[in-house]
């Protein structure tokens, strides 16, 4: 007998009626409010217990638009940046670079390495003057993966690409060979989108890598986070 999961899925596959199920509001309110509920299985702490209650974050930029992070996740990722104060930073996904620019603008010490495969990205900070310290690639990270891992360790890693299974286990396991000792790891999309359709496998990648690791969502953003024993 097929589980409500694989006859959902067995619906995307052999009918091909994504649009109609995306639009259907019983639907999208079963996937988030029945099945996913076993998704979120990170336990949840406040961004305070990272951060402590002292640090403010420079926000120059409204986001554009729906695709941009929003202003609770960008405050989240740049407060626990500050408190951790990267010297090096490595983003996975770097869309339009408003984050990028955001930690660029938060971390003054860091040098950001950014890799995207969209030979648009980084519209946010391309122009901007005096350039900031960030470093584009226009290719797919794990072709950089051996000069990657032959270099410095990331003090901070921020992942926010394809977010199917296979890519962000693969994103995520590559990070953690990049982490230095103390350093840390944030995710954004630690949410319930993109169940039914297989866009959004974040919370299945981080419920794996969690087993045995203290992999943490932050209370009130898509934000989850993660840091490395020091030595």
């Amino acid at each position: 007998m097929n589980t409500p999961d694989e006859f959902l899925r067995g619906i995307r596959l052999n009918l091909g009626i994504k649009g109609f199920l995306t639009s259907n509001f019983l639907v999208e309110s079963l996937v988030t409010n029945v099945l996913n509920r076993r998704r979120m299985k990170l336990p949840t702490i406040d961004l305070t217990a990272v951060t402590g209650l002292a640090n403010t974050v420079s926000i120059r930029s409204p986001p554009l638009n729906h695709w941009d992070t929003p202003y609770g996740d960008i405050v989240a990722i740049c407060a626990i940046a500050k408190t951790i104060q990267p010297r090096t930073i490595l983003e996975i996904g770097t869309a339009r670079g408003r984050t990028t620019l955001l930690l660029a603008d938060n971390c003054p010490e860091a040098v950001i390495s950014t890799y995207d495969i969209d030979p648009n990205a980084g519209a946010y900070f391309r122009n901007v003057s005096p350039p900031p310290r960030i470093e584009l690639k226009i290719c797919d990270v794990h072709v950089d993966r051996e000069r990657l891992k032959a270099g410095p360790k990331f003090d901070l890693i921020f992942i926010d690409a394809n977010h199917t299974f296979a890519a962000a286990k693969a994103d995520s396991d590559l990070a953690l060979e990049l982490l230095a000792p103390g350093g840390a790891i944030l995710w954004h999309d630690y949410d319930n989108s993109g169940y039914l359709f297989g866009y959004n496998a974040v919370p299945e990648v981080l419920a794996q890598l969690a087993v045995d690791r203290e992999i943490s969502g932050i209370r009130g953003t898509t934000v989850a986070f993660y840091r490395s024993p020091s030595r």
